[in-house]
């Protein structure tokens, strides 16, 4: 019973701080979209949003459905880095404007805004694969029904 307990707080602290960062995602994202214009796919656009945006309910999703929010923030960091290859495409093939070569620095500078999400993502699944115990039960003030086989 105390393993349970220890699980579920790590779990909880863990998914804790993602709210927290999923909030201030959420403050920062009207800043960051101030800047969208003409030159912006709407690949990018959609990128920057799912990271700003979707932390912090992913990460309340993560307390009761783990497997289900940690593979959707490890779909996140994949879908950002896929916008960045669009938006580079549509620079040089849409706008015409010159763009120098991809280099490591770039792909991996991709990831100081998805880092969280590849941690959650992969705390979330490899603890629901090990199944731990979820930090949110449902009530258990309803009667369950009883199966009638």
């Amino acid at each position: 019973m105390k393993s349970f307990t220890v699980k579920r707080t790590i779990s909880a602290t863990l998914f804790g701080l993602g709210i927290l960062i999923g909030m201030a995602g959420c403050v920062v994202y009207p800043m960051a979209v101030f800047t969208v214009g003409a030159n912006d796919s709407s690949q990018e656009v959609f990128g920057i949003t799912l990271v700003f945006l979707s932390l912090f309910p992913m990460s309340i999703l993560a307390l009761r459905f783990r497997m289900l929010a940690g593979c959707t923030m490890l779909f996140v960091p994949c879908f950002y880095i896929y916008s960045s290859f669009a938006q580079r495409a549509f620079m040089i093939n849409v706008r015409h404007f010159p763009q120098p070569p991809i280099d490591s620095k770039q792909i991996i500078g991709s990831f100081v805004l998805t880092w969280p999400y590849v941690v959650l993502g992969a705390f979330s699944v490899l603890t629901a694969m090990l199944r731990w115990p979820s930090v949110v039960r449902w009530p258990t003030w309803f009667p369950r029904p009883k199966s009638t086989e």
